[in-house]
C-alpha cells in the first residue's frame, strides 16, 4: 500500500462506502490505500468503496490490512458529509440504483424494502444478466414489478440516454453515477444522493 487511511467514527451503507472511496481517491490518485475500517464491511459495500475509489482516482486495489511507514490520510464523518453535499445537485427526481450493478442481495434487499414500505415515485434498479436471471428464477424480479420497480440488465443509468427519455432529477445512493451522470449530461440532469433505504422506502420523507 501506499498510503494508511484513518477513519473517524462509523461507516456503514452503500452511500457512506462510496463517499469514502470517492474522498479516498481523490488523495491518493493512483495509488494503493490500506483502508482498516473497511475489514468489517459487507461484499457489497466493498463494491461501492472500490466504485468510488476508481471514479475520483486511479485506484485499481485497495487493501483493509494495516500498513506501515506509508503517509497518512485523516477522513472524518464532516469529509464524508461534505462529499454527499459537493455532489448533490438536485432534490427529488427518478430514483436509480445499480451503479456498480447491484447483487442479489442487494435485490432482494429492494425487494423486501418495497413490499413492506411502498416505493415514492419511479424506481429503476440496473444489474448484471446473470443476476437478473437467478432473480426471476427466484421470483425476485417478478415481485419487484408488482410494485412498480422496474429491472434493467446489462446495462446502467450512466450510459442510458437519460436526457433524451426526459429524465431531469435522479436520486440514487452512488457517487459514482452522480459524478458520471452531471459529467456526461453537462449538468443538465440534477443528482441527489441518498441512502438506500431512503431512495427506496415509499413512507421516507425526501
Amino acid at each position: 500500500p501506499t498510503h494508511l487511511v484513518e477513519v473517524e467514527g462509523r461507516v456503514e451503507g452503500t452511500l457512506m462506502y462510496s463517499a469514502l472511496g470517492y474522498y479516498v481517491g481523490r488523495e491518493v490518485g493512483r495509488g494503493v490505500p490500506s483502508i482498516p475500517k473497511a475489514s468489517g464491511a459487507s461484499q457489497d459495500e466493498l463494491k461501492a468503496l472500490g466504485a468510488g475509489l476508481a471514479t475520483s482516482g486511479g485506484v485499481a486495489m485497495f487493501s483493509t490490512k494495516p500498513a506501515r511507514d506509508v503517509p497518512r490520510i485523516r477522513v472524518s464523518p464532516s469529509d464524508l458529509r461534505d462529499v454527499v453535499e459537493e455532489l448533490s445537485t438536485g432534490s427529488g427526481g427518478l430514483v436509480c440504483l445499480g451503479c456498480p450493478h447491484l447483487s442479489l442481495r442487494e435485490l432482494e434487499t429492494v425487494y423486501e424494502l418495497a413490499s413492506k414500505h411502498g416505493v415514492r415515485g419511479e424506481v429503476w434498479l440496473f444489474t448484471s444478466r446473470s443476476v437478473y436471471e437467478e432473480a426471476v428464477r427466484l421470483g425476485v424480479v417478478q415481485g419487484l414489478e408488482r410494485c412498480g420497480v422496474r429491472v434493467f440488465r446489462d446495462t446502467c443509468m450512466v450510459v442510458s440516454p437519460l436526457e433524451d427519455m426526459g429524465v431531469r432529477e435522479v436520486i440514487t445512493d452512488s457517487c459514482k453515477a452522480a459524478h458520471y451522470i452531471t459529467l456526461m449530461t453537462g449538468g443538465r440532469v440534477s443528482v441527489v444522493l441518498k441512502s438506500r433505504e431512503e431512495c427506496v422506502r415509499g413512507d421516507e420523507s425526501r
